[in-house]
């Protein structure tokens, strides 16, 4: 079951939730507004389901090796929007490009009450609502 998991390394990611056959995981968001498995140990039948989906309790192996990695780094050449970002501007570029070509851009921004929702957008001068 999920709950042997340490807290502080759950990803509050759902995936134990929603694969349950019972349905007998609920998820409880603590003071910090961090949500984590409960399991009603009456109604689990141990099926190990929530378990095999934990991305936190099988970490993904890349059996690769490689000599040299690919390693790519940038940053916008706007200085303001360099300045004005935590991406180094990287988000506000491509996104600006995706709307450019008539496509939409989904992120995630701070509501009035400093909660996170997200949002779509198809305006370049809405971009700083999702560098917030």
């Amino acid at each position: 079951m999920v709950d042997s998991l340490e807290k502080s390394f759950c990803t509050g990611c759902y995936a134990c939730f929603n694969i349950c056959p019972k349905q007998c995981i609920s998820m409880r968001e603590d003071i910090e507004g961090f949500v984590y498995p409960t399991i009603d140990k009456e109604q689990c039948i141990n099926c190990n389901m929530c378990k095999k989906v934990c991305p936190s309790l099988n970490k993904s192996e890349i059996h690769e090796k490689k000599d040299k990695p690919k390693i790519y780094a940038a940053w916008s050449l706007d200085e303001e929007v360099r300045l004005n970002s935590t991406s180094g501007g990287v988000f506000t570029e491509l996104a600006k490009n995706i709307i450019e070509k008539g496509g939409y851009v989904v992120g995630a921004k701070y509501n009035k009450f400093h909660q996170i929702e997200h949002s779509i957008i198809d305006k370049v001068e809405d971009i700083q609502l999702l560098r917030q």
